[in-house]
């Protein structure tokens, strides 16, 4: 304790200039201050004097009593780094007594100092370090701090930065490996998209419809049966016309053969297969037409095709077929 009071007491009578006379004054009294409090055993508020003291104007004492005051509120770390620049300072100075002071202090200090070994990525490019939001320098790769609990930021050029909370103890060596986390690159931008073109219904051949088919079939079929219905008409009226001799365009029977039942049955039959025929040529015709027609229409576009109604007129001599296209 004598020894920080007689290190003050000489600080108050190094020389200043005129223009740094105020500052320096300002300064002795804080260094004054700082030393009574010391004396006192209240090293945090001696610790603020100091630190104000040498903001004002550094000295090897100066810097010696901060770092003392450091040292007993076990800011070991920070007691090093001032302990090393009143040394540096004294050494300038020619200030023998500090130096030898400060180099006793180091030996003393410097194991029980924590240290963080940092495993940085190969690629890590202008690296820095923050403890507690405050700038501290890497020295060949580790970090010196105080006793107890820290926030930890790493960064580097183009990396995200590293945070890490961590816990330092006395006299401990530890190693952390430095991660950085990757920006993401932003999400691509979706290009616009392409205004659609308006569908153009092309007509398409789709082979003939089956309802086409459909006709046409019936109208073939119909064909047959009129044929089929023909054939029997001239075998009755052959038949019918057995004993009586062709006149001009028709046929003249005996009066017996004409009043004979049987003879007038196989008339009868004539007649029907007659009628028969004729409705079966006119549905044949009729579906044999529509058919063709919406064949040829539906095959070039499912989505044209028109309805088809077929209409027969059956009479006992002959049979219409009407044909009806729907627009």
């Amino acid at each position: 304790m004598r020894l920080v009071t007689a290190l003050v007491a000489s600080l108050l009578f190094v020389p200043v200039t005129a223009a740094a006379q105020e500052s320096a004054d300002t300064a002795a009294q804080l260094y004054q201050e700082g030393a009574d409090l010391a004396s006192q055993g209240k090293w945090a508020e001696a610790r603020g004097k100091f630190q104000s003291a040498v903001e004002l104007r550094a000295t090897p004492v100066g810097l010696f009593n901060l770092a003392q005051a450091e040292r007993n509120l076990g800011l070991i770390a920070s007691a090093k780094r001032h302990f090393v620049s009143a040394r540096a300072l004294a050494e300038r100075e020619g200030a023998d007594d500090v130096r030898r002071l400060a180099d006793d202090a180091l030996a003393s200090v410097g194991p029980r100092v924590p240290r963080l070994r940092l495993k940085l990525p190969p690629d890590a490019a202008k690296v820095e370090a923050r403890v507690d939001d405050r700038p501290v320098e890497i020295v060949e790769g580790e970090l010196e701090l105080d006793p107890g609990p820290h926030r930890l930021t790493i960064s580097a050029a183009g990396e995200k930065p590293f945070v890490r909370q961590l816990q330092a103890v006395e006299g401990e060596r530890q190693t952390l490996e430095v991660r950085f986390e990757r920006p993401q690159p932003p999400a691509p931008v979706a290009p616009a998209p392409k205004p659609r073109a308006p569908e153009r219904h092309a007509k398409t051949s789709n082979g003939p419809p089956a309802g086409a088919l459909i006709v046409t079939g019936v109208g073939v079929a119909s064909l047959v049966v009129g044929g089929v219905f023909h054939l029997r008409r001239n075998e009755k009226l052959d038949d019918a016309a057995a004993g009586c001799t062709r006149t001009g365009g028709g046929w003249s029977c005996p009066p017996a053969l004409e009043n004979d039942p049987a003879h007038q049955e196989l008339k009868d039959d004539a007649q029907k297969a007659e009628t028969w025929r004729n409705v079966a040529f006119g549905v044949g015709a009729g579906a044999l037409i529509a058919g063709g027609v919406w064949w040829v229409l539906g095959s070039s576009s499912s989505s044209d095709a028109r309805p088809v109604a077929v209409g027969i007129d059956p009479s006992p001599r002959s049979a219409s077929a009407r044909v009806r296209w729907a627009f």
